[in-house]
């Protein structure tokens, strides 16, 4: 079954369940003012303490990610196979260097 998410909270605070930690991007100079714990919701806690912490957010409607084809145990023959596709997202990479 295929979900994108945030499903209902696109735009406004991030809700629990409907979040995952390969879907947001933050700029680097922001690593210190959380943790990602390894616990239940640890994605969900990094991205809702960004949130109330950062001045604005930025939303962006595209898949930052996607899942490889097969197994390959690390050792990268999805991207010799071009399994991957590599999509560039300029607004993404403008966002990120504000």
């Amino acid at each position: 079954m295929q979900k994108s998410v945030p499903s209902f909270s696109f735009g406004s605070a991030p809700l629990l369940g409907d979040i995952d930690g390969n879907g947001f991007a933050f700029h680097s100079k922001h690593i210190n003012k959380t943790k990602w714990v390894g616990e239940s919701a640890g994605d969900f806690t990094c991205i809702n303490n960004l949130f109330e912490l950062l001045p604005r957010t930025e939303w962006i409607n595209e898949a930052l990610v996607s899942n490889q084809i097969g197994q390959n145990y690390g050792y990268g023959e999805d991207m010799i196979k071009k399994h991957v596709q590599w999509i560039d997202v300029p607004a993404l990479k403008k966002k990120m260097e504000e």
